[in-house]
């Protein structure tokens, strides 16, 4: 009898940690901004980083932009927290540069094949529409 409880938690720990690596399967990787190749997502920098919540690495080349600050290059990089929710429609983001400590919520829509996903635009790259893409490049 004394086995069995062991046992029960030993299946337990091991069923949810299949279902959280399931579950954030599809973002694992590097990802690039399909139109202008200017701004990537780097899901891997979970492995590098000592984090108790998802995190992704946001770089975003930097550019001059004329209407809203023509002296100075604009950077939207940032490290942000992410929420996906289970049917992974929907993610949430939270900048590790922003001084609210709320999620924004942006839909999110996966390709069949895993290889490219949509999202609502989370940065003001005002050159991008307002949904945008990101596909895989490892």
């Amino acid at each position: 009898m004394k086995l069995i409880y062991p046992a029960i938690a030993l299946m337990l720990i091991t069923a949810s940690a299949c279902k959280k690596s399931n579950s954030k399967q599809l973002v694992f990787g590097v990802w690039v901004e399909k139109s202008l190749r200017l701004d990537t997502l780097d899901f891997d920098i979970q492995n590098l980083i000592d984090a108790t919540e998802p995190t992704v690495n946001f770089l975003s080349k930097p550019y001059t932009d004329t209407v809203l600050n023509p002296v100075f290059p604009v950077s939207h990089a940032s490290l942000y927290n992410y929420l996906l929710n289970d049917n992974k429609t929907n993610i949430q983001l939270r900048s590790h540069f922003r001084s609210s400590t709320g999620y924004d919520s942006y839909s999110i829509l996966f390709s069949t094949n895993g290889t490219a996903f949509t999202i609502g635009k989370f940065y003001n790259r005002r050159s991008l529409p307002a949904v945008i893409e990101f596909e895989k490049i490892r």
